[in-house]
């Protein structure tokens, strides 16, 4: 290998369940029937990058994957690749990857294990279909898809992030796409499996770029929608709007940029790779509860519903027991102790800084985390939802406010300027 050449492959490998499954990121369809039919297909896809290091880019068409770390450390071991970062989509029309406590009996294991050796399997083949690689980063501004789903709050990250890698002979062989914007377009009433607007995009892209393969890894999302409440969504209000049409007018507008960006030549080059990896510590709230004591108030409130309410009453408590329980799955993946151990990783190339969190942070410390970058000379890239799921990270101004994401986190009004700190530290390691 020459000193200063790059490497890359791409595979994609369909996990689309053979059974019925039941969907995970709703409330509203705990306890449903579990979805048979296949909108389109879900796929686990591997981009590997070989410089001075190695590294393994695994973007996968699911909601989240607490166990991500699990499944990176086995990868490890079977490739021998120096950095392994498994990264979901977060789409609301995928299976479940674990067990919860909120709606038991909802994962399906033989599917997870196909799901993890489809995953391996794409490795390896990234790996042996490696071919002598020019790197190409670009950003772009998307006007008018995410809106931000907070009360009297309209900050939101139009900026699209990608790289698309080309051959010696200049063919586009693969590309990473990365935007802000939750997988939710379809709404709980959808009972399709579906990799929601991505899949639109990767259709697009491949029509494009014959042969392509196209990772998505969304970005800093946490309040980031097309515009509608979660408490409504958690409900399961239905919302024509969210619809397929409304997932191909979105994925039309991605993929048109990236299209446009490509063909004008407007880029810059990496020319290696480096990856810093951190174990930060957040704060988590005091006091929470335990899990027999949510399970009690759950049982209380549940039957509080069967009592003469109004139909606002109702709501209110119907939305008390989804807070309950997805703080009881929050509890169950990061436990009660003062902190959480959150793996962030930052992977540098040229100017551009790759940061995975495995959280939904919010855009705004997203943008925080790109404007101090930008005063080290660094372009920041957040990608969310990365090595694993440990719930959502509101601003400090919105633990004032409260609603669902405040309440559901397992983090303390500390914990976003504790990352901050932390990842700022980290990009002036970065930045020398």
């Amino acid at each position: 290998m020459q000193n200063n050449a790059l490497y890359c492959g791409f595979s994609q490998r369909d996990i689309s369940p053979k059974e019925p499954v039941h969907l995970a990121g709703y409330a509203a369809r705990w306890g449903k029937a579990p979805a048979s039919e296949v909108h389109d297909p879900l796929f686990v896809k591997a981009m590997y990058v070989k410089g001075w290091s190695s590294l393994l880019l695994i973007s996968a068409d699911l909601c989240e994957i607490s166990n991500a770390a699990v499944i990176e450390k086995e990868i490890k071991s079977v490739t021998g690749v120096d950095t392994v970062i498994v990264i979901a989509t977060h789409t609301h029309s995928g299976p479940y990857t674990e067990s919860t406590l909120s709606n038991p009996n909802a994962f399906d294991e033989n599917w997870y294990d196909y799901f993890v050796s489809q995953a391996t399997l794409a490795c390896q083949e990234a790996i042996k279909n490696s071919f002598e690689a020019i790197i190409k980063i670009a950003q772009c501004i998307v006007e008018g898809v995410g809106k931000n789903r907070r009360a009297n709050c309209s900050v939101v990250d139009k900026e699209l992030s990608f790289i698309y890698v080309t051959d010696c002979n200049d063919i586009v062989r693969g590309m990473l796409i990365n935007f802000a914007c939750h997988c939710t377009v379809l709404d709980a009433n959808n009972n399709k499996i579906s990799a929601d607007y991505p899949a639109y995009i990767y259709s697009a892209l491949r029509q494009k770029y014959s042969g392509a393969v196209v990772l998505f890894t969304n970005g800093a999302a946490g309040d980031i929608n097309i515009g509608y409440s979660s408490d409504d969504s958690a409900l399961g209000v239905n919302m024509s709007f969210r619809s397929y049409e409304k997932a191909e007018e979105i994925a039309n507008s991605i993929s048109k940029k990236t299209i446009d960006i490509i063909s004008k030549g407007a880029y810059t080059p990496a020319h290696n790779i480096d990856v810093i990896e951190k174990d930060i510590l957040l704060p988590l709230k005091s006091g929470l509860p335990s899990l027999q004591d949510i399970a009690a108030k759950i049982d209380e409130k549940s039957e509080a519903l069967y009592q003469n309410n109004t139909t606002e009453e109702k709501r209110k408590i119907e939305l008390e027991i989804i807070y309950l329980k997805c703080i009881m799955d929050n509890i169950a993946n990061v436990g009660c102790d003062t902190h959480c151990s959150i793996k962030v990783s930052l992977i540098s190339m040229g100017e551009f800084v790759f940061i995975t969190f495995p959280l939904e942070m919010f855009c705004e410390i997203g943008i925080e985390i790109k404007k101090y970058a930008k005063s080290l000379g660094l372009k920041a890239v957040i990608i969310g939802y990365a090595g694993g799921y440990s719930g959502y990270l509101p601003t400090e101004e919105a633990y004032k406010q409260g609603g669902y994401e405040v309440e559901v986190s397992p983090f303390s009004e500390n914990a976003p300027q504790a990352l901050l700190n932390e990842v700022k530290n980290a990009l002036h390691e970065a930045a020398r």
